[in-house]
């Protein structure tokens, strides 16, 4: 069991300039190897000295000890990580959110988003449950 209030590095592996003030940062975990999470939930990612903030995962679920964060740089401390470069090291508290229930919702086609750039406001429209894209006319799947 992940223990959520104890802090862990995670060492930026890859950053992608999303738009001029936001980047999502590959993270990889050195510790904590049971690492996982589920769609919905967050982390509290910080920089010792300055301060955390709470983010969401814009990658999906299933690779151990690998995930992402796409940050806008808009306050103190994501206006700091923004200075960072790949090598560097984030703190991270985590997972927090109880994540959406899949199981539920799977095949009542209920509308998804999830992280990429092909909608505006940063994430393909999907559904739940809908086994193809022609399946729901108009909307992506990915």
């Amino acid at each position: 069991m992940n223990n959520t209030l104890r802090p862990f590095m995670a060492r930026i592996s890859f950053i992608r300039k999303e738009t001029y003030d936001t980047s999502t940062y590959r993270l990889q975990l050195k510790e904590n190897p049971g690492f996982s999470f589920l769609p919905g939930q967050f982390n509290m990612v910080g920089i010792p000295g300055i301060g955390e903030a709470p983010i969401s995962f814009s990658s999906e679920p299933g690779e151990k000890d690998k995930f992402e964060h796409t940050i806008r740089a808009v306050g103190r401390v994501t206006q700091t990580m923004a200075q960072l470069k790949e090598g560097d090291r984030l703190q991270i508290r985590g997972p927090y959110g109880r994540g959406w229930p899949l199981k539920e919702a799977r095949g009542k086609n209920t509308p998804e988003r999830s992280p990429g750039k092909e909608y505006p406001g940063g994430g393909r429209r999907h559904w739940i449950g809908s086994p193809t894209r022609s399946s729901s006319p108009g909307v992506e799947k990915s």
